[in-house]
């Protein structure tokens, strides 16, 4: 079953973060053979802040399908949020009262098909930032 209230809390806006994700709902015989994830804004919804596009193949600042689910029906995403992704996060948000941005990811299957399995929300919170 899709994850639909998802939460990546407390997430410092300008860090990296590796959204690693175990999916289970790859159907018999097939394994995943692609995989997004897309963060939104909330006004106006629907507008994209940025996205990846996952692989088999490891691609630096993307992320890569680390197991397609081909032994054992269980895959494993890992989507790389860089410095410069989490930049583009709006600042707005407080440890108290942090923003949040929705996302979902998506998997296409070896047969072509596609699920989305997880929606959610990526709570933001502004960075400090101490001169050197």
């Amino acid at each position: 079953m899709p994850d639909l209230e998802a939460v990546i809390d407390e997430h410092v806006r300008g860090n990296d973060l590796d959204v690693i994700r175990t999916v289970t709902v790859i159907p018999s015989g097939q394994t995943v053979a692609e995989a997004w994830l897309r963060v939104d804004e909330i006004t106006p919804p629907g507008t994209e802040v940025f996205s990846k596009h996952i692989t088999p193949t490891l691609v630096a600042g993307e992320g890569q399908i680390e197991d397609d689910g081909s032994v054992d029906g269980i895959a494993i995403l890992r989507f790389e949020i860089t410095h410069a992704n989490s930049l583009l996060l709006d600042p707005a948000g407080t440890v108290a009262a942090p923003k949040a941005h929705p996302y979902a990811i998506q998997i296409k299957t070896s047969g072509g098909k596609i699920y989305e399995f997880e929606q959610g929300v990526i709570n933001c919170i502004d960075e400090i930032v101490v001169a050197a």
